[in-house]
């Protein structure tokens, strides 16, 4: 007997890629370094040139899977782009 707010589709399950989940990793690992390294600057000290290209790299990582995301539709039940044959309850 299944719960009233469980209803079982016949559907494939939706995973990222590896490569997606290394996007990630990577991200939040160079972010975190940044982080470290940063902290660790003086305020008078030279400007952090390579902040801006460290910045595009984890911004193209993060967009490399969130249009993945989407195109697996893992993201349709909060975008509001339900597929056909898709049920929310």
């Amino acid at each position: 007997m299944s719960d009233l707010n469980t209803i079982t589709v016949n559907s494939p399950e939706k995973h990222l890629s590896v490569e997606c989940f290394h996007k990630l990793n990577r991200a939040r690992n160079v972010s975190f370094q940044m982080h470290l390294q940063i902290r660790q600057c003086e305020v008078n000290g030279l400007p952090l040139l390579w902040v801006p290209d460290i910045f595009s790299y984890i911004s193209e990582d993060i967009s490399a899977v969130l249009e993945e995301a989407k195109a697996l539709g893992l993201c349709d039940d909060f975008t509001g782009n339900a597929r056909i044959g898709q049920v929310s309850l």
